[in-house]
């Protein structure tokens, strides 16, 4: 079979040096790819194409903030509409039972709610 050796310190170099080589040959094939990558020009014409006027941005911005309004409005009156229904049920009913259930739901939809961020609020 051959010389063999069982020097651990001999095996570890050996395995490195192996391990190190073969990054350095990836790097080196991953580097020829990028060079003389043929997809480049699409991407490149594909960003152009894209590109967006200054008068485009401001309107999807402002749409944006319009959006995040009128869900923060919507959730705001979401709230007043719970408000208004635990209201009605103590005025109605003092039964102890429902008031707890009620005041649960409305601690486990307030521990439910996300961050208050545009972007982040229930839909219905």
């Amino acid at each position: 079979m051959g010389a063999t050796s069982s020097n651990p310190l001999l095996i570890s170099v050996i395995n490195m040096t192996i391990v190190f080589g073969v990054l350095a040959v990836l790097w080196v094939v991953m580097k020829v790819l990028y060079l003389v990558d043929p997809t480049k020009n699409k991407v490149e014409a594909q960003k152009k194409t894209k590109s967006i006027s200054p008068k485009a941005a401001s309107a999807a911005i402002a749409a944006g903030a319009t959006a995040a309004a009128s869900a923060a409005q919507k959730k705001v009156e979401e709230e007043k509409l719970v408000a208004a229904i635990a209201a009605s049920i103590a005025a109605s009913e003092a039964d102890e039972e429902i008031m707890a259930a009620l005041a649960a739901v409305i601690i486990h939809k307030r521990q439910m709610e996300p961050m208050q961020l545009p972007h982040h609020f229930f839909e219905n």
